[in-house]
């Protein structure tokens, strides 16, 4: 039996960069496809700083997953 695990189409790095410099308005989960968390970082202001900072230490550990429960992928420059 063959084991695999599948990776989403998103770059971690393109999300990174994304939390990083809008991290407040959620750019970063409107791209990996959470709209509704989103919307939700929109009017906390990134859940007052906390939420930003937990996805960003999520993003560099390659924790952090999109709306499909998937991992994002390996950044393109590796």
């Amino acid at each position: 039996m063959e084991y695999y695990s599948r990776v989403s189409d998103r770059d971690w790095l393109i999300a990174f960069l994304l939390c990083f410099f809008g991290g407040f308005i959620g750019l970063h989960r409107f791209y990996c496809g959470k709209i509704v968390s989103g919307v939700v970082y929109i009017l906390t202001f990134g859940g007052v700083g906390i939420g930003v900072l937990v996805d960003l230490i999520l993003i560099l550990c390659k924790k952090f997953r999109d709306n499909e429960g998937l991992y994002l992928k390996k950044c393109f420059l590796e």
